[in-house]
């Protein structure tokens, strides 16, 4: 059982994956842009750094990373992108005079987070985590300075992750409490654990990659959110 403790772990992104894309229609197309984004990136972040001084889970095949990764990191991108969107019943009505900023404004965000983590961990050997931090903040700022109608959808996406790390770990500790030592690498975290189970670097994680992926479609596309009931 606790070798698939992992894989049940990270399916529970996927299911919301799929209840979502189901149940909207409206937003199939944020989810799987936005799916594909944060898996590529992911997927290049977490086998040449999170596993390196952060988070090693061992996968079902054994290898840095496997189909678990595929599924929290698929699962993730695409319900982080749009879970605003349902729990508030809003949808995207697009802004024609901005919509050709879309190519730049992903140009400008890929070279903000990109060049920010590169320095961060590169140059200044950074923990990951401390990395990843600076490399959202950053662009995040940038979509505030720009569209500060922005904020609400980035803050509220934020916590609704934190809330889900905070429901969900200790849950995986009661199914299996020995995760924590086997998952992280706590030497090198802050030893700040809520609940014997949520690192602080985590809580971190999931606030920080919510306020950047949950506006993240609408900024590049230049779109605002309306209530769904309301004529477009």
């Amino acid at each position: 059982m606790t070798n698939y403790i992992y894989l049940i772990v990270m399916s529970f992104p996927a299911l919301i994956w799929i209840f979502l894309y189901l149940y909207r229609k409206d937003v199939r197309k944020e989810m799987l842009i936005m799916s594909g984004v944060v898996l590529v990136i992911g997927e290049i972040m977490q086998y040449f750094l999170w596993t390196k001084d952060w988070f090693a889970p061992k996968t079902l095949t054994g290898t840095v990373l496997g189909a678990e990764d595929f599924l929290g990191l698929f699962g993730a991108g695409g319900a982080a992108a749009v879970i605003y969107e349902e729990l508030l019943r809003k949808k995207l009505k697009l802004i024609k005079s901005k919509s050709h900023f879309s190519i730049w404004y992903a140009l400008i965000l890929f070279i903000l987070f990109v060049g920010s983590h590169s320095i961060s961990s590169l140059i200044f050997d950074l923990h990951s985590w401390i990395s990843w931090t600076i490399a959202t903040i950053i662009p995040v700022a940038f979509i505030y300075f720009l569209r500060p109608d922005l904020i609400v959808n980035s803050l509220v996406t934020g916590a609704i992750w934190v809330i889900f790390s905070f429901i969900g770990y200790p849950i995986i500790y009661l199914i299996h409490p020995a995760f924590l030592t086997e998952w992280f690498m706590l030497d090198n975290l802050t030893g700040v654990i809520f609940f014997k189970s949520l690192p602080l670097e985590d809580v971190i994680w999931w606030m920080t990659f919510g306020m950047f992926i949950g506006p993240l479609y609408e900024f590049v596309k230049g779109a605002k959110l309306r209530d769904l009931e309301k004529p477009s």
